[in-house]
């Protein structure tokens, strides 16, 4: 059960929608609303930033870096949701093709969750020498912003929506 379920007595609930333009609302209950406090609207605030990952990343490799760092963050909810999309583009999440520099993109992505951004210069600078310090910037306050979801997921337990429930990944399937 969620530790918190509603919030201004707006329901918070896990969606099962990918298209950030339409993650504001699913079934009229409200996940990130402009009427929440402002704190809330600053954790939310990674689908900005998803958005221009997507720009400079490419959609399936900005989908693998959300993937990545939400399991990484140990995030059921959004881990099941970056899942979708890559089930949804009949590619196996768990095993996905990857070249040597995307893998670098995720392996980057990874560290950051894991190791609350203290990484080893060589995965920093696999990926900084293919970037400009704008677009590292961006990779960086998404994967921050992403993390931040994350944290807030876990914390109150937010319940997985049905039409997830089948792309958890198999480690956490005994945990529902």
């Amino acid at each position: 059960m969620a530790r918190i379920s509603t919030v201004n007595g707006i329901k918070i609930v896990s969606v099962d929608s990918f298209n950030p333009t339409e993650y504001a609302t699913v079934n009229n209950d409200v996940f990130c609303p402009e009427t929440l406090s402002k704190a809330f609207q600053n954790i939310t605030a990674w689908s900005e930033f998803y958005q221009q990952v997507q720009v400079i990343l490419g959609e399936r490799l900005a989908c693998l870096y959300g993937y990545t760092i939400s399991k990484s963050s140990n995030c059921i909810q959004l881990s099941a949701l970056f899942r979708k999309q890559i089930a949804d583009w009949s590619e196996n999440p768990d095993k996905v093709s990857l070249s040597k520099e995307d893998q670098q993109v995720l392996d980057f992505g990874c560290a950051v969750a894991r190791h609350n951004g203290n990484i080893a210069n060589v995965v920093y600078n696999s990926i900084a020498k293919r970037f400009s310090e704008k677009e590292m910037i961006v990779l960086i306050t998404f994967a921050a912003q992403l993390i931040a979801l994350n944290v807030f997921h876990n914390v109150v337990e937010t319940e997985i929506d049905e039409a997830l429930s089948p792309y958890v990944p198999s480690v956490w399937k005994t945990s529902l």
